[in-house]
């Protein structure tokens, strides 16, 4: 048995596929999924209480051994007829300070990096509503309660199915990196390794042609 936790941005965009394809070429290993917030995550891998994480880069985690597992980028999401939805070009992060934001429950990754974003510009985020899933948001958004910030490749399918309109951020810190790293104690445990192989290495080839994909449509 290997315990992955992982953040909700790694889980909804790219794991499902990925550990569909582990089971089939490893099917002695049984792998145990938790979905938990980005310093969830963190805490679970220092205190051994998973044996490999998937989290959002920020917090300071080099004592363990992280590695690169894929890329996302953060994208505004709208509802249709909103203002903001008629711009074409990238939206810089401060044209929605005004705004009411849908967000993320506490210790997300992502309501982090909104509200360092807020305070570098000495300005309150307006949150207006705090919920679990990427799913819940873009419900939220569609009702008209406000709007929000989530990752392109997971809230693509979603904004399409809600009739809502996506729009890239400007901002550096839109674009992230998901890292990967084993628990305390397990870096040498063979299935553990075995898993973290596997991940990084689709992770890579799946984001290769992501990427290839992208030029072709540009």
């Amino acid at each position: 048995h290997v315990h992955l936790c992982t953040s909700t941005a790694a889980l909804n965009q790219f794991l499902p596929p990925l550990l569909a394809r582990f089971a089939v070429q490893h099917p002695d290993i049984h792998v145990d999924l938790e979905e938990q917030v980005t310093t969830a995550v963190v805490a679970a891998l220092r205190e051994g209480r998973c044996d490999l994480g998937i989290f959002v880069e920020g917090p300071s985690v080099q004592d363990l051994a992280p590695q690169v597992f894929a890329h996302d980028a953060l994208v505004l999401v709208l509802p249709r007829q909103h203002a903001l939805a008629r711009h074409r070009k990238p939206i810089a992060f401060d044209a929605v300070l005004d705004q009411d934001l849908i967000g993320m429950n506490p210790g997300a990754a992502l309501l982090q990096s909104l509200q360092s974003a807020a305070e570098q510009r000495g300005l309150p985020l307006r949150l207006r509503m705090q919920v679990r899933s990427f799913d819940a948001v873009c419900h939220l958004v569609a009702a008209g309660l406000g709007i929000s910030v989530l990752p392109r490749a997971a809230v693509e399918p979603l904004a399409q199915a809600m009739g809502l309109t996506c729009r890239a951020l400007t901002d550096e810190w839109a674009h992230r990196r998901l890292m990967i790293a084993a628990g305390a104690g397990r870096q040498e445990d063979e299935a553990v390794r075995t898993l973290m192989a596997h991940l990084t290495a689709a992770s890579s080839r799946q984001e290769h042609s992501q990427n290839a994909k992208a030029r072709r449509s540009q």
